[in-house]
């Protein structure tokens, strides 16, 4: 705790310029009257508490002897000290903080804790802020397609529709002044202009892009003969290939029926085999063995000869 003393240092000071207008010297006062101020001015509540050494200078300041200052100061009896009390809070808490320094310390075991309890996944709080941010969600989309989609496609497709009806109105102005310029209205062809005869007319191409248009099929005529003429060619070409196929199809037929022979003829020749090895099981000899197996082996690569005579060198169609 501070010393008053050292508080109010100055507190003399201060009290001797409110006291100079009072106790200034002058040639004429006299030394009761200087003594009589300078003991009033010592019983000041605020100069009571200074120190005696600063009584002391004051005084002396002010042209007082010694032993004037011996007898004002001697008269004056020693204050004791104050101390400051403390207050009444100050003085409860430091009542508290030592009962809590002189209370014994709670001894906890940590298997004896409880675990805190997790916080709930749904609670109130957390419903109504999703409420919150859902309505909010939605009312941002419903109002960007109320005040900003519709409008833009509202916009655009009646462009679309004045853009068709002008094309539609410009197009139809336009064929009015063609027709006008021509001198007769041109018919449109007739499916007989087209002949069957010409084979691209039977496929279609449907790979690649088709940058022109296909060529209109026209009807050669050789040294002015008419078009029936170049059809008969093209059926007699026709004939003659079927013909050949026709051929080449009777050849296939007739080599499937030479190696059916042959393998009616290796099954026989198998069977006899068969049964001659029932008899030699029995005891029965057969007479030439060897003219047997040689007669199968011939067949075989007989057969095998025409199998592979047809694939190597099948028969023309032509």
């Amino acid at each position: 705790m501070s010393n008053p003393d050292e508080e109010r240092p100055d507190k003399p000071q201060d009290e001797a310029t409110a006291a100079e207008s009072d106790v200034g010297p002058s040639p004429t006062s006299d030394t009761e009257s200087r003594l009589d101020i300078a003991k009033r001015f010592l019983e000041n509540e605020a100069v009571r508490d200074a120190s005696r050494e600063k009584k002391v200078e004051f005084l002396r300041s002010k042209d007082l002897t010694d032993e004037e200052i011996e007898s004002l100061l001697g008269s004056e009896i020693p204050s004791p000290p104050q101390t400051t009390q403390p207050s009444e809070p100050q003085q409860q808490h430091q009542h508290q903080h030592q009962e809590l320094a002189n209370r014994a310390p709670i001894i906890t075991y940590p298997e004896f804790l409880a675990e805190p309890a997790d916080p709930p996944l749904l609670s109130p709080n957390t419903l109504l802020n999703a409420f919150y941010a859902l309505t909010g969600l939605t009312t941002l989309l419903y109002g960007t397609k109320r005040y900003y989609v519709d409008p833009s496609l509202a916009a655009q497709t009646s462009a679309r529709e004045d853009l068709a009806s002008t094309t539609t109105s410009q197009l139809t102005s336009l064929i009015s002044k063609l027709e006008s310029a021509v001198s007769s209205v041109p018919t449109s062809s007739s499916d007989d202009a087209s002949s069957c005869g010409d084979p691209t007319e039977l496929f279609s191409r449907d790979v690649g892009t088709q940058t022109s248009p296909l060529p209109t099929p026209v009807l050669k005529t050789i040294d002015g003969q008419p078009p029936t003429t170049s059809q008969t060619a093209q059926l007699a070409t026709l004939c003659r290939n079927l013909s050949d196929l026709k051929e080449g199809l009777d050849a296939q037929a007739e080599n499937t029926q030479d190696a059916m022979a042959v393998a009616d003829g290796i099954r026989e020749h198998l069977r006899e085999a068969s049964v001659a090895t029932s008899y030699v099981s029995l005891g029965w000899r057969q007479s030439e063995p060897d003219d047997e197996v040689k007669k199968v082996k011939e067949n075989i690569r007989r057969l095998k000869g025409v199998f592979l005579s047809t694939r190597n060198f099948p028969v023309s169609t032509k």
